[in-house]
Formats: structure tokens, sequence, C-alpha cells
């Protein structure tokens, strides 16, 4: 009996085995498509304040304009034809000195992956909005999109087309300069709300 089954065993392994390379040449065609996944309707994540951390550790009293990039709430979601972005902080986001704020989606280089920025240069307080992707190599691109600042919320959109599919999960975070030091806070719906950053 044994050898019965080692014989059907061995059969069905040479089909499937046949099966498996039929239509092929063993190699992937260079001109065939990467499918496209199906794009969410974005991603957002609450942050507990008062977890803004520098290069030394966590900042214990957030002065100097720390408060203004301490995450509580950001969000990157779809509206129409348009993708809206909108970060929420325990301070005053004017207070902070070059603050910059990131929605990210991926690994640089990896297929899908972006990078929106938007950052206000202190000698202008004007802020611009750059999306970063990568292909062969880093791309950037300024985008002519109005940036809203009220108090302790900061939002823009963008039109859907300019960015590539959107995943189920997004990172969101800030930084700024309290004194010789780059602050900063992070984001996610992936990683449950810490006290550190």
């Amino acid at each position: 009996m044994s050898k019965v089954r080692f014989v059907v065993a061995a059969l069905l392994l040479v089909g499937l085995l046949a099966a498996c390379s039929s239509g092929s040449d063993g190699g992937e065609d260079a001109s065939t498509p990467m499918p496209t996944p199906p794009s969410s309707s974005g991603d957002s994540c609450t942050d507990p304040t008062g977890d803004v951390t520098g290069d030394s550790g966590p900042v214990v009293d957030a002065v100097g304009g720390a408060a203004g990039i301490d995450l509580a709430a950001a969000a990157a979601t779809l509206d129409g034809d348009r993708v809206v972005v909108r970060f929420t902080t325990a301070g005053v986001i004017d207070e902070a000195v070059s603050p910059s704020f990131v929605v990210a989606q991926g690994n640089p280089y990896d297929p899908f992956s972006f990078e929106v920025r938007a950052v206000r240069d202190d000698a202008t307080s004007a802020w611009k909005v750059i999306l970063i992707t990568w292909s062969q190599s880093e791309q950037r691109r300024p985008l002519d999109v109005p940036t809203t600042v009220a108090g302790n919320t900061l939002s823009f959109a963008l039109a859907r087309e300019l960015l590539p599919p959107l995943a189920n999960y997004l990172s969101f975070g800030a930084t700024a300069r309290v004194g010789g030091a780059v602050v900063f806070d992070d984001c996610s719906s992936l990683l449950p709300p810490t006290s550190a950053g």
C-alpha cells in the first residue's frame, strides 16, 4: 500500500510542476506591469502630548516652541479627488522654530512609497509642501497647495492623482529646533501610543 501512495504522490508532484512551468519561459517579462494595490481611504492616528523627543532623549519641558510640533493627532484621508492632510499639536504651531510636518508611506525606494512634507521658512513665514517619491532616485517636487495654520492645527489638501495608491497605514511626524537641537514627535496607527515620542 505504501508503494501505491508513493507513486500517486510522485505523479501529483510531476503534474503540479508541469502546470507551474507551462506558459512560462523561466523568467519574468520586464514589460509586465506590477499589479496596482487597491487604494485605501487613508489613515489617522492619535498621540499622547508631552512626548517630544530630542537627540539626548525626551524633552521634559516642551518649551521654546516644542509644543508646536508635539502631535496630538494626525490624518491623511481621501475626500473625493483630494487627499486632506491635517496635523493637530499640543501647542501653537507658529511658536515652533523651523517646523516641518511629514506624512509618509513605506520605506524609500519601495514600490508605492512617498513622503509629503510641509515646511515653514522662518525668514518669510511661508509654508511650502514638497512631494518626495522614489523610482531610480529620489525625486522632490514642490507642490502649489495652500497650507492653513490656525493655532495648533496645520492642514492642506493635494490632488489624489499626485500620489501612489494609499496604503491602510501611514506614518506621521513633526520636527522643530529648540536651542541648537532638533526635536521630533511621531504618530502611527500601527503602534500603540507611547509616552516617549
